[in-house]
């Protein structure tokens, strides 16, 4: 898998970080002005295509990363992006930042869904901002307990719901965080049935039939990678069928 960064270093083209818009959706939302500006000593933008490695499993973490556009995700394989999928960050998401704060090498790797913008800090100058900024280190570590939630209810539903409920969470879900489309229905993310199976801990062939049924009860429509919720509240009974 080819890695490409690409360096915003001209400051008419890396916007100020106060003027930010993924910051509200970030850990740095509570930050003061002055602390906020201080914090570019440690930062630079980056830029990757879609497909490119972010970071490696087993490779030292010397940066963590805040989403500013685009969405990646983190899966258990080394090589090629492809396998069991453990999360999907979008916009004010951080990734990297567990083996930044534990010291160890990333236990996963990180890929790009999309053409992604990125803000990119220093582990070590990272670290340092937590001590000295409390706004920081209470939000980041609402993140860590929201992210422990979120591990504990995917364990729940991959041993207690079927790949129907599961499937249609999983759409339900993606759509909430990704947002949709002007039609107001359409996922704006491209989504391969491949990475829907590894999400859901399921083979191709069953997600593939699962699709298949959705469509044919008028739940959702497909486009290539594409998928429209044509059915929100009937994808929604499927989701909490056994609940």
């Amino acid at each position: 898998m080819k890695q490409t960064t690409i360096m915003m270093r001209n400051p008419d083209t890396v916007r100020s970080c106060s003027d930010c818009s993924s910051r509200k959706k970030s850990i740095f939302c509570s930050m003061k002005l002055g602390d906020i500006e201080t914090m570019r000593s440690i930062q630079e933008v980056v830029s990757y295509k879609r497909g490119d490695a972010i970071y490696k499993l087993r490779e030292a973490p010397t940066y963590l990363y805040c989403i500013m556009e685009g969405t990646a995700k983190t899966t258990l394989a080394k090589r090629g992006g492809k396998g069991p999928i453990t999360s999907l960050a979008f916009t004010g998401d951080l990734i990297g930042h567990r083996s930044v704060m534990l010291e160890q090498p990333h236990i996963e790797t990180a890929v790009a869904m999309t053409d992604m913008k990125l803000c990119r800090f220093e582990a070590i100058g990272f670290r340092s901002l937590l001590l000295r900024v409390n706004e920081v280190s209470y939000e980041l570590s609402r993140r860590f307990a929201r992210y422990a939630n979120e591990q504990e209810q995917h364990i729940l539903k991959l041993t207690q719901k079927h790949l129907r409920e599961r499937l249609a969470d999983i759409l339900l879900n993606i759509g909430q965080k990704a947002g949709f489309r002007s039609n107001g229905k359409t996922i704006d993310l491209e989504i391969t049935r491949t990475d829907l199976s590894n999400i859901a801990g399921t083979t191709l062939e069953s997600v593939s039939r699962k699709i298949g049924e959705f469509k044919r009860e008028g739940l959702i429509a497909t486009t290539g990678k594409t998928i429209t919720i044509k059915d929100a509240e009937g994808l929604h009974r499927v989701s909490t069928f056994y609940d």
